[in-house]
């Protein structure tokens, strides 16, 4: 115990630049585990070993200064999981509102997907809520948490907000769906800081992520795909 307390007060003692800087490095740490050892198809999405260490690396970062993974809102009661399935169907929502905007500007006709199979979407959803919850915690965990400390909202979301651009392909085509596509991640990822943010709770964010890349290509199309 008293050994804990040491370095408890010792990590306390780093400045907050450097314990960024640890935290960045755990969590390259964990990807790159990640990358190298990987479980098979059908358990990878069951035991995702990237978003397990990360866990662990963000609950060690806030246990070494005397706190836990409540400072993210990530204990599994009640209050939290409401938030995880309120967070689901709002980016539901919000990504059928984006697509709408999206193809009346580019004058498409929407229609609901003839090819909607429920099946088939439940399980693409529970595939990409561990690549969902990843996302975020890469983005808005403790080293983001540290960021607005030694900072503040405006600086960390600017910061966060160009790491969240480039974990995805902007560039896949002309230069004006590179421009639209970094602004509407850019959006999306001061709709997740706010959850975040307001609510208290990671789930929220991670829920609202789930529920946009869930939804994606299966409710609504075109007449062109886009």
């Amino acid at each position: 115990m008293e050994h804990h307390q040491n370095r408890i007060t010792k990590f306390r003692l780093f400045p907050i630049w450097l314990r960024i800087i640890i935290g960045a490095s755990l969590t390259l740490i964990a990807l790159a585990i990640s990358s190298i050892f990987s479980f098979p198809n059908s358990l990878k999405y069951v035991f995702p070993i990237g978003l397990i260490l990360l866990v662990f690396f963000n609950w060690l970062l806030f246990r070494w200064e005397g706190k836990n993974l409540d400072e993210l809102g990530l204990y599994l009661n009640t209050r939290n999981l409401k938030f995880l399935i309120l967070g689901l169907l709002l980016g539901v929502l919000a990504f059928a509102l984006k697509f709408v905007l999206t193809s009346l500007l580019k004058g498409d006709s929407i229609h609901f997907n003839p090819e909607f199979d429920i099946q088939q979407f439940l399980k693409e959803g529970f595939y990409l809520l561990p690549m969902a919850a990843t996302q975020q915690f890469i983005v808005r965990s403790y080293c983001f948490v540290k960021t607005i400390e030694m900072t503040n909202v405006r600086v960390a979301n600017i910061v966060f907000g160009i790491l969240f651009i480039s974990l995805h392909n902007i560039f896949g085509g002309n230069i004006f769906n590179t421009i639209f596509f970094a602004i509407s991640l850019f959006i999306s990822h001061l709709m997740f800081s706010s959850a975040l943010l307001s609510f208290k709770t990671l789930y929220f964010a991670i829920g609202i992520h789930w529920g946009c890349n869930a939804a994606n290509d299966h409710l609504l199309v075109v007449g062109q795909k886009v």
